[in-house]
Parts: C-alpha cells; structure tokens; sequence
C-alpha cells in the first residue's frame, strides 16, 4: 500500500545488524576496507593478548585524558553542579574491608551531599582542594547513603580529621587491571580454561569442537531434562548448553534470553558438574538472573555491594550473609574491643602505647580472618554465584574455580571483560545475547576503530559458529516484529503474542492504527 514504511528502503548494516550513519564516518570500523577489519582468529596466545592488552590501554588512557580534561578546564562549580566533585568533606577511619582501609566522607553534621554521581564501585581521586596540583589518592566507592560516602583506599591518609577533603570521579583502572589480569592468564603454557583454543578459534571446525562434551574431573553429570515451560528454540538452547562445552544463545527482544538462563543454569545444579558463575556485564542483567534462580529455588548469592543490588534482593548479597553468619557475634565483640581500644589510644604513653599499637594491629588482623572465613562459606554454600564479569575479578573470590560458566549480555561486553569470568578455570560456557541489537560501549574512538567493540559473541560468530536463536518473542506488536524479522533476523522471528494482545496506546495519532508504529526524525548526530 501507498507510504507503507515496511516497503520503504533501509540504510542498514547488515553484517553487524545496525543502522549506519547516512554519511559515513571514514574513522569508523563499519568505514574501513576488509584488510582493516579486526583479526578473529588467533593462532598465537601472544598476538591475541598483545592486542587487546594495546586496546583496554587505550581505552583507559583516553578515558583518563577525558577525566584530565575536566578537571583542567571546568569550574568548581561546574564540576559540583553536575556531579563529578564532591568538596570541602570530613573524614573518618571506618574499619577494614578485606585488608583494605575504609574511609567515611561526610559534608558534616546533618548536612547531605546532595545530587552527585558516585556509586559502588567507581573509582575516585582524594586530595585537600586541587587534584591536577596535588598528588591525589585514588579509591573505590564503597556504600553511598544520602550524607556520606564510604570508600575503600590502599593507603593511610595524612591527618584524615584535619581540615577537609575533596573527591572527584576518576577512570575505571580497577577494570582495567582485571582485564589485563585475564588476558594475562592466556599467556600461560596451560591457560587456566581448556576452552582457550576454542576462543582463540584455533580448531578447524569450531562447531564440532564446541558441541564436544565437556570433561568435569572425576565428576560424572546426572542426566537432567528441559523444564515444561520452554517453548521449542528454548529447549533446544537448553539441551546444547546441558550437552555442548560451549553454547552461543542468541536472543532477540523479547525472546525469553533471561528465563531461558536461569533454567540452564538450574539445570546445571541437577547435573552435579561442580561450581556455577552466572555472570553479566551490567549489575541490572546480573540482578534479573540472580531474582530468576531464587524464583526457581536456587541457593544463589551475589558478589557485589549491597547498594548496586535491587532493594528486594540485597538479602541475596555475600555481605547480607555473611551479616547474618554465626560467626558474626565474634566479629562484632571483637570490633566493640578494637573501638574501646583506640577511644584509649591518645591517653597512653611510652611502652604502652606502642602495645596498643600491636593490639589494634593483630586485633584487625583477626577480623578480617573471620570476615574471610565466614564470606568463603557464603560462597561455598552457594549453588550459582552472580557477579558482573569485572566483578568475578573481585578479591572476594580468591582463587575459586567455576567449572560452568553462563555470561548474559555476552555481546554488550568488551571481549576482555568477557575473559575475566572464564579464567576461572571454565569447562563449560554459554554466552547469551544478541550481535543484532547495541554492541559494548566504548569510550576511545581508536580503540573502537582498532575492533574493540566487537564482543566475543560476535566474532565467534564470525568464524563461524552457529548460535542457537530464540526465535519466538512474547513482547512487540506483530507488525513491529515482522520489521526487526526482516531487516536483521532473516525472516526467522515469530510471534508469541497477537496483535489484539497489543493494542495501540491511546492520545496519539498513529500513521496507520493497525501497525502502531511510527518513525520521528531526529535532527542530532552521534558525536
């Protein structure tokens, strides 16, 4: 029919499934000639880790050059007003996370920071007033409450209760570092994964080696069948994932990426194959998997600081358990004796003091022992550990090992985020997501140009592995999944849902009601 937008013409990327810029960047990667594009196959460890070891470096530089550039060039009251500073604060020593120091930052009695953007997990910068004069101490975010930040620092600050502090957001080298961690790992003789060659796509047919069984020592898997509420592409996605040492599940919107998850890994807790990581690279999507097994019955914990977790499920966290752990009346005697302690401190002198001193010393040495001993049977205790991938990094983990390894939002991730859960000795892998909707976020524009925004859900589907697709969404109006059907799914999406299940939203003028959708122009380009 006559302006039907379903026959219109599309300027679309169909290798990589987006829509390209009318003109083209001549910078960008979707711009260069097939010799530039990024290697996906790696014979050597070597060559693999020089590159991405070069690409997370960039990566980190520009974003600590963007970092650099605000604090040379903004006003205080700039920074304040959007955020990225936090001025003239009190501290205080808070104790001791995992033989790391916690300091409190306050704006004073009473008084609250008012809107600003840190959270757990950022990394910030410490200094008196000025970070480019200063030598600034850098720390990660802690607990955020709404007049005080807590944050852990690797070293003391000078005279903490003397005058006052400044904090501002600084790069994500704690990332970084994981990263560089992981791909180091590939380095060895015997990478701490047999799924190494695989990725790297070593093997000539990387199907057969993929759909071959994985080798649990000593461990033999107990047969486990599909849960009656897959539908059929689920249940194929679910019987590979229980059979194959390496699983690709792509999910198209609304296709179930996130319920068909949590049942694999359920089902692999009735298998018996050892330890189980259900990882993400966002906390959001790490939190829909973590509610999705304790829906199901799963004894599932969550690596991560209570503040980045939904409020319903932070009695799901390490922290929470260990909370509520038996050893924890010892911790916080001894706690109450180190606090009476250091109220004593300023009062003695000479011999006294410096016993004091070695008290206070072995005292802390002892809880965090305990704090150590009681998180290691949280997560013993556990069926499935979520983290995100970066956080399956976290020294919390220590040098546990995860046989079966699930990573959702596989293709939002940067491939090196990807290997910090599998280098925890993974036998088993599923990667789910879909190379067809946004690929990871990348800041430096020569990294992304040099191939670090392709995931490694994608380039494993470059080389040629077959991803199993979900192929029935349960979310859009027909008429809008047969558009994503034909532009990027090859005709292969079907619908879960009618189109009186959808009905079109009132108090808008639709071009067409019976395809409720409608194109806007937008007169802004990506910058």
């Amino acid at each position: 029919m006559k302006g039907d937008w379903r026959a219109e013409p599309i300027v679309a990327d169909e290798k990589r499934g987006e829509v390209r810029r009318l003109k083209p960047n001549p910078n960008s990667a979707s711009s260069r000639k097939d010799s530039d594009e990024p290697t996906i196959r790696f014979i050597r460890a070597q060559d693999f880790h020089n590159r991405y070891s070069r690409l997370i470096k960039w990566e980190l530089e520009d974003e600590m050059a963007q970092v650099d550039e605000r604090l040379r060039s903004w006003s205080k009251q700039k920074l304040l007003a959007h955020g990225y500073a936090l001025l003239e604060l009190q501290a205080r020593n808070s104790g001791w996370l995992f033989g790391e120091r916690v300091v409190k930052f306050h704006a004073g009695k009473g008084k609250s920071l008012g809107s600003h953007r840190f959270s757990h997990g950022d990394i910030i910068t410490i200094c008196r007033t000025d970070p480019v004069k200063e030598i600034p101490i850098e720390g990660i975010v802690l607990m955020r409450k709404r007049n005080s930040l807590s944050v852990v620092v690797s070293e003391n600050l000078d005279k903490i209760r003397s005058g006052t502090w400044r904090i501002d957001r600084g790069a994500n080298r704690v990332a970084h570092d994981r990263m560089q961690d992981a791909l180091r790992e590939i380095l060895r003789d015997e990478p701490p994964t047999p799924l190494a060659d695989l990725l790297l796509g070593r093997p000539r047919d990387v199907n057969e080696s993929a759909e071959s069984r994985p080798q649990f020592r000593g461990i033999k898997s107990r047969e486990v069948f599909a849960p009656t509420d897959l539908n059929e592409s689920q249940t194929t996605a679910f019987y590979a994932s229980m059979n194959n040492r390496l699983s690709l599940i792509q999910g198209p919107p609304g296709t179930g990426k996130t319920h068909t998850a949590v049942r694999i890994l359920k089902g692999w807790t009735e298998q018996g194959t050892g330890p189980i990581l259900a990882a993400a690279d966002s906390n959001v999507a790490v939190d829909n998997l973590l509610e999705g097994l304790l829906k199901l019955g799963v004894k599932a914990v969550r690596v991560g600081q209570p503040v980045k977790v939904r409020a319903q499920l932070r009695g799901a966290t390490v922290r929470a358990r260990v909370e509520e752990h038996p050893l924890q009346e010892e911790v916080r005697e001894l706690i109450g004796l180190q606090e009476n302690l250091q109220r004593r401190l300023p009062a003695l002198k000479g011999k006294e003091r410096g016993l004091a001193h070695r008290d206070l010393k072995m005292g802390w040495k002892d809880i965090r022992s305990l704090e150590e001993a009681m998180a290691e049977d949280v997560l013993n205790s556990a069926e499935v550990v979520c983290s995100t991938c970066i956080g399956a990094g976290h020294m919390i983990l220590g040098n546990k090992k995860f046989s079966n390894i699930l990573i959702d939002e596989a293709t939002q991730a940067i491939e090196p985020a990807t290997w910090v859960p599998i280098m925890r000795s993974c036998r088993r892998l599923v990667l789910v997501g879909d190379h067809r909707q946004l690929p990871p976020t990348v800041i430096s524009r020569r990294a992304e140009d040099d191939g670090l925004r392709l995931s490694m859900f994608e380039r494993l589907v470059e080389i040629g592995l077959q991803p199993h697709m979900l192929n029935t969404q349960y979310r859009m109006h027909p008429v809008i999944s047969e558009y994503s059907s034909a532009r990027y799914y090859d005709n292969q999406l079907e619908n879960g849902v009618t189109a009186q299940e959808r009905p079109a939203p009132a108090g808008f003028l639709w071009p067409d009601w019976d395809a409720p959708v409608a194109f806007v122009p937008v007169d802004g380009a990506e910058e």
